[in-house]
Order: structure tokens, then C-alpha cells, then sequence
């Protein structure tokens, strides 16, 4: 039953990075900009479970884990909403999700969660399904189109605070047991990236004021509560799902299957379009989650 956990973080994530892209689609942010979006998701999420502070004691586990999962968090976000702004969505999130090997290995080799022959073949399977899948076409890359350098350096560094983040959280769970604060560990690692954010917008804002760029518009303040709403409830479920399903099985299935559903929305909602080998990687995207849920 816990696996059904699966689909629904994967929807949830799908939502969440849908509505990101239509803010980053939108034009050319400025970094000030692009952190006061992300400001406002994290306000959003730390505004909704504010109230389960007040219901207890908070253990000093539940702050400091919660601490390195918001600050990494912060940096995450901020850098994926760069990267969106500069490359297509579904090719933006397969690199984004590599970042589950850190949480994978964090599992495997402090955790001693199993690695079997069969995850294995899954996690082999995922790597043929990522890279075809980021494979652009000779005339691409002649012509200057399609992903620049300055994306996919952009996309590595959203790689590694996405894979650090997680594997703050995985260590969170493991180290609470059955003790696991679940909605104020969500509420204190959004307060440090909503802090975090402000702060970082405050010291980058005078740079946008003298260009004559403003804030962002109260439109794209409501996509940003709509992403934070959508990644509230995905961390909850995120973090249950982690203290119940082994990481060597949840990262790659979680990450593979988002994958396959960004890959259909990016067709169908920003006409993106794929090479033959490209269509290939998500066809074995759907064979290694398969394998690794079984």
C-alpha cells in the first residue's frame, strides 16, 4: 500500500514544476527576481503549517535537520528556476533528477538499505533513460539552438542541491524513527528558505530599482503560492514516504516516473518535442520503474 505513495509525490512534483516553468517561460527574470518568486513559494508553504509549531515541543534533531534541508532547498529552487528559464522543461528536470543518486547512495552506504541484482538492472536502466533522453541533434548544437552552457551548468549546480537536500531529509527520517516531527520538520526548513530568500532579495533588489525593473507582478505572486501550495503537501508526503519505502527503490522510481510525466506535459502544455532516441529513453524511463517497483 505505502507504494501508492509513489504516484501521488510524483503527480504533486509534476504540478509543482508545471507551475514553476509558466513563471520562467514568461521572459528573461533577473536573479532578484527569480529568488522574490521563490521568497514567496517558501512563504506560502511556511505560512501553512506555521500552526503545528504551536502544538508541542520541537526536538533539536527535527531544527537542525530541517535547518540544512531549507537552506539547500533555497539554493535549489533558485537555481531551478534559472535553468527552467533556460531550457526546456522536460530535459531541465531528467538532469535535476540525477540528484537522486546522493540520497541513493546516502541509503545504501550509512543506512544500509539493500542493493539488489534487480535494482541494479533499474538503476542501469535509468541512466540509458536520462542520457538518450538529454541527447540533442548534430544541426542542434551547429546552429546554437536548443541547451546552452550556461543551462546545463545551471542544471549540474540544481543537481547537487537537489541531492543534498534529499539526503538531509532521508537522514532526518532515519534519525527520528518513530519520533518524526513531520509538518514542523516542513514548516522550519521553509521558515530558513523563506529567510533565506528575503535576505538574499533585500542585498539583490537596489541592483534591479536603478535598471528600472520592477518586482514581480501579482500574477506571477500567485503562481508562486501555487508552487509553494503544491510542494507543501508534496515534502509531506515526500518525507512519509521516505521513512516507509527503502531509497534504493523510492529515488529512482520517484524521479524516473516525475521524469515520464513532465516528458507528456512538456508535449502537450509547451509543445516540446523529442528525438527518436530521446522517445527511447522515456520508453525504458517507464521499463526501469517497472523493475525497481517490484
Amino acid at each position: 500500500m505505502e507504494y501508492l505513495l509513489i504516484p501521488l509525490a510524483c503527480a504533486l512534483a509534476s504540478l509543482k514544476v508545471t507551475l514553476q516553468s509558466k513563471f520562467s517561460k514568461k521572459g528573461s527574470h533577473t536573479l532578484a527576481q527569480s529568488v522574490l518568486f521563490t521568497a514567496v513559494m517558501f512563504a506560502t508553504i511556511s505560512v501553512m503549517f506555521l500552526p503545528t509549531l504551536f502544538d508541542g515541543g520541537v526536538t533539536g534533531t527535527t531544527v537542525l535537520y530541517a535547518a540544512a534541508l531549507g537552506i539547500f532547498s533555497y539554493l535549489y529552487q533558485v537555481f531551478y528556476v534559472l535553468a527552467l528559464s533556460r531550457g526546456r522543461m522536460t530535459l531541465t528536470v531528467l538532469i535535476n533528477n540525477f540528484g537522486m543518486l546522493i540520497p541513493m547512495a546516502v541509503s545504501i552506504f550509512m543506512l544500509g538499505d539493500p542493493f539488489t541484482p534487480l535494482i541494479g538492472v533499474g538503476v542501469v536502466l535509468v541512466f540509458a533513460s536520462l542520457c538518450l533522453s538529454v541527447t540533442q541533434k548534430k544541426e542542434a548544437r551547429r546552429s546554437g539552438g536548443g541547451e546552452g552552457a550556461k543551462w546545463l551548468i545551471l542544471a549540474l549546480i540544481v543537481f547537487l542541491t537537489n541531492g543534498i537536500a534529499s539526503a538531509a531529509q532521508k537522514l532526518y527520517t532515519a534519525k527520528a524513527g518513530a519520533d518524526i516531527q513531520l509538518f514542523e520538520f516542513v514548516c522550519i526548513s521553509y521558515l530558513f528558505a523563506a529567510a533565506a530568500s528575503f535576505i538574499t532579495y533585500l542585498f539583490l533588489s537596489p541592483a534591479d530599482k536603478k535598471n528600472g525593473i520592477k518586482p514581480i507582478t501579482k500574477g506571477e505572486a500567485f503562481i508562486g503560492c501555487g508552487v509553494g501550495a503544491a510542494l507543501g503537501v508534496f515534502q509531506c508526503v515526500n518525507t512519509v514516504a521516505m521513512s516507509l519505502i527503502g531509497g534504493s527503490v523510492y529515488y529512482p522510481a520517484n524521479n524516473c516516473l516525475t521524469s515520464l510525466m513532465l516528458a507528456l506535459i512538456g508535449a502537450l502544455l509547451f509543445k516540446e518535442r523529442f528525438t527518436v532516441k530521446q522517445y527511447v529513453g522515456i520508453v525504458l524511463g517507464i521499463v526501469a520503474v517497472v523493475i525497481l517497483c517490484i
